[in-house]
């Protein structure tokens, strides 16, 4: 992790072959997308949209060592967007910690562990992840770890005062003035009860899917 990180850097993995996760070091704001497969044509197209649609300049791409990451497409694409292209060390899931997190606390918490397939259950995804995308990030505040001190086998974790992401970025100082306007008028346009309630409805219509299909969660069966 940097000294003095900027916003933004963003970092990027795949989970269950279905969900590609990014997200901004120095604010936390994430990105979900839900992919078909783990082919660097879906993959790319969603670093596109997601660069594209950034709500704040984006300067750096870190991402696992997975081939729909590393290959010349991608090397070439960060060269024309002047980006900063760096990846995580074989065998060193710590490099990309922060992806790591979010895919703990959001995707499996949420999704679970079943295996997902068809166009049909990407699009269930895909709503899915529509309503908790804008309420993580404009809503709900976090902490992030201020430091990190061991005394003897006791580990002593300093964590900064909880924030939004929209919060972080909005005091950030490097952050120009009309990002932080845009920020704003965003957050405007949303209810944090209405995302939440269509978060429910959209999990709901993805559970009745898997016990159409006699798939039970993994998470039910522990």
């Amino acid at each position: 992790m940097r000294k003095n990180p900027r916003a933004a850097y963003a970092s990027a993995d795949e989970v269950y072959r279905r969900t590609l996760t990014a997200t901004d070091v120095y604010s936390g704001w994430i990105n979900l997308c839900a992919l078909l497969n783990k082919a660097h044509k879906w993959t790319f197209e969603a670093l596109t949209g997601i660069k594209n649609n950034a709500s704040f300049p984006i300067r750096e791409f870190h991402s696992d060592n997975g081939s729909e990451f590393i290959n010349n497409a991608t090397e070439i694409w960060c060269n024309e967007e002047s980006l900063a292209f760096t990846r995580s060390r074989d065998h060193k899931k710590n490099d990309n910690c922060f992806v790591e997190q979010k895919n703990g606390a959001v995707v499996r918490e949420y999704v679970g562990y079943d295996r997902l397939s068809g166009f049909e259950e990407q699009a269930l995804l895909a709503a899915v992840y529509s309503p908790p995308v804008p309420l993580l990030n404009l809503f709900m505040p976090t902490q992030k770890l201020k430091s990190k001190t061991r005394i003897g086998s006791k580990e002593i974790k300093v964590y900064d005062e909880p924030r939004s992401p929209l919060r972080r970025l909005l005091e950030c100082a490097q952050l120009p003035r009309e990002y932080k306007d845009s920020l704003q008028a965003q957050c405007a346009l949303y209810n944090p009860v209405e995302l939440q309630q269509n978060f429910n409805k959209a999990i709901l219509r993805l559970h009745q899917r898997l016990a159409q299909s006699n798939r039970i969660r993994t998470q039910e069966r522990v």
